[in-house]
């Protein structure tokens, strides 16, 4: 990507998260280190990264499960430090500074936060993690078929549907990486629930329901909620979109519907410097 297309998506995300922060500033101190970290997928921080996937992992397992990913130590290592000096401050900071940085974001990746006593060190590593991620997303072969409703590239769980154009294709978007996968109407996809009858829907009034509104499973009390839209979206914008459109998780929330509480089918992945044995 040349200097001047860089420029211009880094642009059209700043103005992205400037207008959402102004629309919710609670959310101002999570966009703010987001915006950092994904910034660095076009700096240059991820280049040349290619999983090197397991040949053990059984069909329903994610293709990161088991992988090894070589890094750039030296810019991965600013990289997390970047996202750690836009979410944290103070004494915090200047502890989570003194970590190895490398293993914060394996644990980041891997969500491995048992031995982390902070929320915030624990968010900003998630999010530092982000890019990392959605590089490695954008690495894996693609699927052709995939049934489950976590996704194919890490496992986690899929945070927002697609309703693609005028052919109305189905496609759900992972909360982590980002990646897509085609799946069928009217199927829960926590559950895999697919009598109509237990399925609904939560629709905003006005022409905001016609472009986003909320799928509902009676079974498992699970949702997700649906974008229709022209073309996919970016990686960038599947997490801002997922911001943008909070108030239908407070109402989903509200009426007794949740997002599963446990983890799906997380890859497990093994960071590694360049030249390291």
């Amino acid at each position: 990507m040349s200097r001047t297309e860089t420029s211009t998506r880094n642009e059209s995300l700043d103005r992205e998260l400037s207008a959402l922060a102004a629309q919710r500033p609670e959310l101002a101190p999570w966009l703010r280190p987001l915006g950092v970290s994904l910034r660095s997928l076009d700096d240059g921080t991820w280049d040349g990264v290619l999983p090197v996937c397991s040949q053990h992992r059984s069909a329903d397992q994610p293709v990161l499960h088991d992988a090894v990913v070589a890094v750039d130590g030296a810019r991965v290592r600013a990289h997390v430090q970047a996202v750690l000096a836009a979410a944290l401050a103070g004494a915090e900071l200047t502890a989570a500074s003194g970590l190895d940085q490398l293993a914060l974001l394996e644990r980041g990746v891997n969500r491995i936060d048992a031995e982390l006593d902070s929320p915030a060190l624990i968010a900003a590593i998630h999010l530092a993690a982000i890019p990392l991620m959605i590089t490695c997303a954008r690495a894996a072969p693609a699927v052709t078929q995939w049934a489950h409703g976590y996704c194919h590239v890490c496992g986690g769980w899929a945070v927002l549907a697609e309703v693609l154009g005028l052919e109305r294709t189905r496609q759900l978007r992972c909360g982590r990486c980002c990646a897509a996968w085609k799946t069928n109407v009217l199927v829960c996809p926590f559950c895999g629930e697919s009598d109509h009858h237990k399925l609904g829907s939560l629709v905003p009034d006005g022409p905001q329901g016609q472009i986003c509104w909320v799928e509902t499973c009676g079974t498992c009390h699970g949702y997700i909620k649906t974008r229709a839209t022209l073309r996919t979206m970016s990686a960038e914008n599947v997490l801002i979109e997922d911001a943008r459109t909070i108030d239908l998780d407070i109402v989903a929330a509200e009426r007794g519907f949740t997002k599963p509480d446990h983890a799906a089918r997380l890859a497990h992945l093994r960071l590694m410097t360049r030249g390291e044995n």
